[in-house]
């Protein structure tokens, strides 16, 4: 038992330093003079830079997978979070999400990154995702959208049944100085579960969608609510919704 015991003592270490090795690999490849000169200029310098790194090996530690992505798909993927200049994090409430499938590495857009990107236009004061349950009180209109939405602190909400989003503009406020808000469209179950089935990760009992059902049903509406409200014209919210057909 002693032995048993030692040997995976010698194992975990061993495990953990094939892991940094092959991450430094993955470090050199991103960093050398082209491809570092390239990913500086798009994260607008060394300090961005470097905090991406961390957070990419923070990532690969977590998911080993991410270790056996093709080095071409890696440098893709800091092209993309360089590009919007979002971290990447490993959980589902980050900016970005960093998914390895079949050894290519795909970098998702997140919620928080899909409002971050919204406020940058300028036009948006704030945006946000709501999940409906289904204990909630809810009432919506076809013509003027979401009535009401409540639900009590006391009470078991249930499972989500649908989701909305709504958002504020910069210039329109109530005559009470309140920002105002324009709801999007409300998905039902049937709609988010029809997203779910197009995603390549959404029947992986690891992914967003197994663990965070409700950050994905809002991030869904986001999505779709950005696009029909015709506020992907901005160049780096367009990017990020260019390949979108609530596919993640």
């Amino acid at each position: 038992m002693a032995e048993q015991t030692n040997r995976e003592i010698v194992k975990a270490p061993t495990a953990n330093m094939a892991a940094r090795e092959a991450f430094d690999s993955i470090e050199k490849m991103l960093t050398a003079e082209a491809r570092k000169k390239e990913l500086t200029t798009l994260w607008g310098g060394d300090e961005q830079l470097g905090m991406f790194m961390s957070a990419l090996r923070a990532a690969a530690m977590k998911n080993k997978d991410i270790l056996l992505c093709s080095p071409e798909s890696v440098m893709l993927a800091a092209r993309e979070c360089g590009i919007l200049r979002l971290q990447p994090n490993s959980s589902a409430m980050g900016e970005m999400w960093l998914i390895p499938r079949a050894r290519q590495l795909v970098a998702q857009v997140g919620k928080n990154g899909l409002i971050k990107l919204a406020r940058r236009t300028g036009i948006v004061l704030d945006v946000r995702g709501v999940a409906v349950r289904e204990n909630d009180i809810f009432e919506f209109d076809e013509t003027v959208g979401v009535t009401r939405h409540t639900y009590s602190l006391t009470t078991k909400r249930g499972d989500v049944i649908g989701a909305y989003a709504w958002w504020s503009p910069t210039d329109h406020f109530d005559k009470d100085g309140h920002p105002i808000r324009i709801t999007g469209p409300v998905l039902t179950l049937d709609k988010i579960e029809e997203v779910r089935g197009r995603a390549p990760s959404g029947n992986n009992d690891k992914s967003a969608w197994a663990t965070n059902y409700a950050e994905m049903a809002e991030r869904t509406a986001i999505s779709r609510m950005l696009r029909s409200a015709g506020l992907s014209g901005n160049e780096q919210l367009s990017f990020a919704l260019r390949n979108e057909d609530d596919t993640h």
